[in-house]
């Protein structure tokens, strides 16, 4: 039992870092300090641990473990040293554990990977946050530091970014004061599966951030791409199920994103950014949230020489969805109304097979019209196919462009 450490603030310190790895933090009760547990070290294992009203919970910080040669890039004598490709890895199992009631972050993961071309084993490592009862910290869990790194090199990959492979499963993610899931820079080999992310007081989970570069004006670098969000239970949180403020999804697969403010919601990218892009939106269950199941309201940001907006739909796959008994639009794309929209015929973006029912009852005010089964905006969007419509509010169906049903 760990209490009111102020002598030591990091009350585990795993190792030196680069010199030790596969340790076991197993059992302990560590409450009121700075850090709960902080790692500099690979391969630990820590699980059954109550960790509660600390600073942070636990700080993964992901350490340099090798390099090898990426044989897919061609050096050149200005850059002799592209294609050395570094590895920092965490690889820890975090397993068990009740983090509650610390005043950051529940979990936070800090550090950078990169996918290994050849048969660099050695230097591949998996993270895995199972099983864990996160509840009122201010975040439940964190992948990667906001924009806050004083490293004025733009070429240079801050500590900040989490490319590890990372499977975060069967986690029980309640009532934190923010959001449940943040995955802030990187993220594009994380997989967020069958966990309960429930009665958050913001959002389910957020989807990189609208924090500005320290050094560069106007450049958002807290992108995010999650690999999948597969099978997760998301009802209830304040806001939003899932907010994308920057970046992509692509695999949202079988979750029931219930009783939210909004199911999904993809709003504009911050200003100077690209277009907003969704992947796969396939066989979720999106119902009973206040305004709209899903909301893709990607105002464009990109300028033409001539100063005119350019938009093109950012929504690839939306299929063999559930949305009942939502308050606005049980779907609403939208772009801004001065965009000239690019047509996409060329493209194979499609919204097809989805039961739609009963949704728009409870419009919402931040659109002149709302409560349609699928509601366009001047999207000019093709290939609405097989949907299945019934009883929503003001139709099924309504397009200002060229919707076709």
């Amino acid at each position: 039992t760990i209490n009111s450490f102020p002598a030591q603030p990091l009350p585990v310190y795993c190792s030196i870092p680069q010199s030790g790895k596969e340790y076991r933090i197993t059992g302990n009760t560590i409450t009121n300090n700075n850090k709960g547990i902080t790692t500099y070290s690979t391969d630990n294992k820590i699980k059954q641990n109550t960790i509660q009203s600390n600073q942070e919970g636990i700080e993964v910080n992901a350490m340099y473990v090798g390099f090898e040669i990426n044989p897919y890039i061609i050096v050149s004598p200005q850059y002799p040293l592209v294609n050395v490709q570094e590895y920092f890895n965490a690889g820890h199992k975090i397993t068990g554990n009740t983090i509650t009631s610390n005043l950051q972050t529940g979990i936070q993961l800090n550090g950078r990977s990169t996918y290994f071309w050849q048969s660099s084993a050695q230097y591949h490592r998996t993270s895995t946050i199972q099983g864990n009862t996160i509840t009122n910290n201010q975040d439940g869990i964190v992948a990667g530091r906001k924009d806050t790194i004083t490293n004025p090199d733009f070429n240079d990959m801050d500590f900040k970014i989490w490319q590890e492979y990372t499977d975060i499963n069967n986690n029980q993610i309640n009532n934190n004061i923010n959001d449940g899931i943040v995955l802030l820079m990187g993220n594009g080999m994380t997989d967020v599966r069958s966990n309960t992310i429930n009665s958050n007081n913001r959002n389910g989970i957020s989807v990189g951030s609208t924090q500005q570069s320290t050094y560069f004006q106007g450049l958002y670098p807290d992108g995010a791409y999650p690999r999948f969000i597969y099978r997760n239970t998301i009802s209830n949180n304040v806001k939003d199920g899932i907010y994308v403020y920057y970046g992509q999804l692509y695999y949202v697969i079988l979750n029931e994103i219930n009783n939210n403010n909004r199911g999904v919601y993809v709003p504009e990218t911050p200003y100077g950014s690209s277009n907003q892009w969704v992947h796969n939106i396939i066989c979720n269950d999106l119902s009973y949230n206040t305004l709209e199941g899903f909301n893709f309201d990607a105002k464009l940001t990109s300028i033409s020489t001539g100063g005119v907006f350019y938009g093109y739909p950012g929504v690839q796959r939306l299929s063999h969805n559930r949305v009942l008994n939502n308050g606005a639009d049980g779907i609403r794309y939208y772009l801004d109304p001065n965009t000239v929209v690019t047509p996409s015929e060329g493209y194979l973006y499609r919204t097809y097979n989805n039961h739609i029912e009963g949704n728009g009852f409870n419009p919402n005010p931040l659109y002149p019209i709302s409560g349609y089964g699928i509601n366009a905006d001047r999207f000019y969007y093709y290939g609405f196919f097989a949907n299945n419509f019934v009883n929503n509010n003001l139709g099924p169906a309504r397009d200002s462009g060229s919707l076709q049903v």
